[in-house]
C-alpha cells in the first residue's frame, strides 16, 4: 500500500490517539470523560460502552453457608486381628 492510499488511515489513527489521550486525562482528573456526542461516560445511556464483570465467589473449606452442613469424613480404621 503506498503512502497516498495509507494517508486516510494514518490521519484517522492520529485523531484517535489525540482523542484517547484527552479522554484519559479527563478521566484521571474528573472521574469521567466526555464522549464525542457530548455526554458523560457515566450517563445511563452509555452503559453499553462498558463490560460488566461478573463477580465470582470461591468457597473454601472454612467458609460455609449457615444452611449448609459440611459432610464429615469418617476415618477408616483397621480392624485388629484376633
Amino acid at each position: 500500500m503506498d503512502d497516498k492510499a495509507r494517508k486516510p488511515y494514518t490521519d484517522q489513527n492520529e485523531a484517535d490517539k489525540v482523542r484517547q489521550d484527552k479522554q484519559i486525562k479527563e478521566l484521571d482528573t474528573k472521574g469521567f470523560y466526555t464522549c464525542l456526542d457530548g455526554t458523560k461516560s457515566t450517563d445511563k445511556g452509555n452503559e453499553h460502552l462498558f463490560k460488566k464483570k461478573k463477580k465470582k465467589q470461591a468457597k473454601t473449606l472454612g467458609e460455609a453457608d449457615d444452611d449448609e452442613e459440611i459432610p464429615q469424613i469418617k476415618k477408616r480404621t483397621r480392624k485388629s486381628k484376633p
